[in-house]
């Protein structure tokens, strides 16, 4: 068993906490909402979330640019139709 002086020291910066709160509607997904706050949890209104809008902007051209392939075989043997699974439209 490892001895307590082997664990490395964790420091907290106090000048970069953030309030995490999620939103869910336990079925199609969930939002994670980061608030600047300071070392007392009152909102920092002094520090931009700027990482938070630049994901953001990320994940949503990212959203834009997929594109919806039919399923590779679809239609094709002895079953087709709906009951095999072909000629829906899959989204990812």
């Amino acid at each position: 068993m490892a001895a307590q002086n082997d664990l490395p020291e964790i420091q907290i910066d106090p000048q970069g906490l953030y309030r995490e709160d999620v939103f869910t509607d336990r079925r199609a997904g969930s939002i994670r909402r980061l608030t600047p706050v300071t070392i007392d949890g009152a909102p920092d209104a002094s520090r931009p979330l700027e990482q938070a809008i630049d994901e953001a902007r990320e994940l949503r051209r990212e959203a834009a640019s997929r594109i919806v392939v039919p399923e590779v075989g679809a239609g094709v043997g002895p079953v087709s139709g709906p009951a095999a699974g072909g000629g829906k439209i899959k989204f990812p």
